[in-house]
């Protein structure tokens, strides 16, 4: 296969290794998309009647990753987003990114607990 058409055909898979940044309004926190993955993972776990605002901000993760565009919840994405962060950390342990998310989502401005 010529190198032309193998760079056409790993524009295709190009987001993959895009990181996606999650604005929480002061502060932007960028994220990678295996972090990312976890947290979709984690979002769909979560009981649909208690986060109904769960498969929206899951939705909107996906564009953030697919698009390589900030992603920016609101109150209730971003009470999703740290609930699926512990989830993430009760399983398995937190990356460094989520680290970091974790620690914007409890102490920044708009806290969400």
């Amino acid at each position: 296969m010529p190198v032309s058409l193998q760079r056409l055909d790993d524009w295709g898979a190009a987001y993959q290794v895009r990181p996606v940044v999650i604005d929480l309004g002061s502060r932007r926190q960028t994220i990678s998309p295996v972090e990312a993955q976890l947290l979709l993972g984690e979002l769909g776990r979560l009981p649909r009647a208690r986060h109904q605002a769960a498969e929206q901000t899951a939705v909107e993760l996906m564009h953030g990753l697919a698009a390589g565009c900030a992603f920016s919840p609101d109150d209730e994405g971003r009470r999703c987003l740290l609930r699926a962060v512990e989830g993430v950390r009760a399983r398995r342990g937190l990356p460094h990114g989520l680290v970091q998310l974790r620690e914007l989502l409890v102490r920044s401005a708009r806290s969400v607990i």
